[in-house]
């Protein structure tokens, strides 16, 4: 009980010294305050997640780890925001340019259940290899700016990209022969 009792201190101790801290940090990205207010308190549960890891360190390393954890989540959030936005768009071009007036119905279902199919697929991937997609080829970012949003270094990018494209078309059942992973 005095653990618990402890871990709570800490917990309020930090969220007391650092939560205003914490939420000029995710408006300098988010530029939104209640969203601000949401990356702090899931910052703070994620501490509460990893009290055992939080208890050992010293106060400026608490610090830090809040500190980046509120990046990292406010980061994240405008990843993922921009990639919804980014698939509407998307959505939009893509139905525009196989929906002109002169495609034959057949044509307009056909393309459309294609789209469906890829949306459909790409939703079944693993968050890995669906991110690495996203951020390569509908948020067009380069391998120095997707490294850090995967977690892998810049040089890896290329391959892992090429990997989840090589799991995504056996997925959707349009390799051809002479492809490989490579």
């Amino acid at each position: 009980m005095t653990e618990i009792s402890e871990d709570l201190r800490l917990i309020e101790m930090l969220y007391s010294k650092y939560a205003a801290w914490l939420r000029k940090r995710a408006d300098s990205i988010l530029n939104d305050t209640d969203l601000s207010e949401d990356m702090v308190q899931d910052c703070m549960l994620n501490a509460i997640r990893h009290i055992d890891c939080i208890r050992n360190l010293e106060e400026p390393k608490q610090r830090a780890y809040l500190a980046s954890t509120v990046d990292n989540l406010s980061k994240n959030y405008l990843v993922r925001r921009k990639s919804r936005l980014i698939l509407v768009e998307f959505e939009e071009v893509y139905f525009s340019r196989y929906f002109l007036p002169e495609d034959s119905p057949e044509a307009k279902v056909e393309e459309k259940l294609d789209f469906e199919d890829l949306i459909r697929t790409l939703n079944k991937m693993n968050e890995n290899d669906r991110r690495a997609i996203e951020l390569k080829y509908f948020l067009k970012l380069s391998d120095h700016d997707i490294a850090p949003l995967l977690g892998i270094k810049e040089n890896s990018v290329r391959m892992t990209v090429r990997r989840s494209v090589f799991r995504l078309k056996k997925r959707l059942g349009v390799m051809h022969s002479h492809e490989s992973i490579q």
